[in-house]
């Protein structure tokens, strides 16, 4: 999976009252890649429970730090994917990821466990990053602007609605939120 953190302006998000959207539209994001492993697992015919991703910081700018609000919804969506999917990342890559990301990935640390955060290697230009995503992941698998062999789009998952739709518009009527106390069942 390749997700454009870089690219979403989660800040606008923040600052237009979504929050609470953005963290359910990532939520879908996650049920999204889960409902992928279970059809890889059908497909390969043996169980496929973690996930390999690439974090594109590209265009992550310091603005989306300098708000406590929108600092405080990318720990929440950390601390929730690290609550509810844990030992579930094979590997991530966070790349095209200089200054400001590496301030970012300060913050995220305390919420992940350290099997996770050793999972996670961060690269600042594509001659550091592209030798080795190539070395761990087929090249048919990924995009040409990645080093692969992929043609046609750019696939990923996690294109923040544009400027025109914001997130509650774009949160599917399929999604409901439902709180179980501990110990319950749905």
């Amino acid at each position: 999976m390749i997700a454009p953190f870089g690219e979403w302006d989660i800040r606008k998000a923040v600052s237009a009252g979504e929050a609470k959207a953005f963290i359910r539209y990532t939520d879908q994001l996650f049920a999204k890649i889960f409902e992928k492993t279970k059809e890889n697992s059908k497909k390969r015919g043996k169980e496929v429970s973690q996930f390999v991703v690439i974090y594109d910081m590209a265009n992550f700018s310091m603005r989306q730090l300098t708000s406590i609000a929108t600092v405080n919804t990318i720990l929440s969506v950390a601390g929730r994917f690290e609550a509810n999917y844990p030992e579930t990342l094979y590997s991530g890559y966070a790349v095209n990821a200089y200054r400001v990301f590496q301030i970012l990935f300060s913050m995220l640390k305390p919420l992940l466990s350290p099997r996770t955060i050793g999972k996670i290697q961060i690269f600042t230009k594509p001659e550091k990053w592209q030798p080795v995503l190539l070395q761990n992941l087929p090249p048919t698998q990924l995009p040409k602007e990645f080093g692969g062999t992929r043609g046609g789009r750019r696939i990923s998952i996690g294109h923040i609605p544009h400027r025109d739709r914001s997130f509650t518009e774009r949160l599917s009527t399929t999604y409901i939120t439902v709180e179980v106390g501990a110990g319950k069942k749905i």
